[in-house]
């Protein structure tokens, strides 16, 4: 071998990874709820993703035939502990879901509740 190598690993899966593309955690939302927009906003060990709404999608991707909308977290979220709060930026919110942000998530939402899920 001729450099290091480096892997993002989960539970189902593993991607390597070139260390100056790595930008930290992500967060995978399904996304059923029918809202015309979807942010992401981040409260505990700080305020996460400055004020509200919070961080807007970053991009979608299809993982196992389904189709994510994504939040690249960053560096600045890792080992924080969160309280995730989606919303519409229109009167609309989730529940908070409370995390350490030590991994990638993956959520499945409706316009009611949300669930962590390990895509299939």
């Amino acid at each position: 071998m001729d450099r290091d190598y480096y892997f993002h690993i989960t539970d189902t899966e593993y991607e390597q990874v070139v260390p100056s593309d790595y930008t930290g955690f992500t967060v995978y939302v399904e996304d059923n709820t029918g809202w015309d927009g979807l942010f992401l906003y981040g409260w505990g060990d700080a305020e996460f993703a400055g004020a509200w709404p919070g961080l807007a999608v970053t991009g979608t991707k299809i993982i196992n035939g389904i189709h994510y909308k994504y939040f690249d977290l960053g560096y600045d979220a890792e080992k924080l502990n969160l309280n995730f709060t989606f919303n519409n930026n229109a009167g609309k919110q989730l529940p908070d879901i409370s995390a350490k942000v030590d991994r990638d998530f993956y959520f499945c939402i409706t316009d009611t509740d949300s669930e962590d899920v390990t895509p299939q």
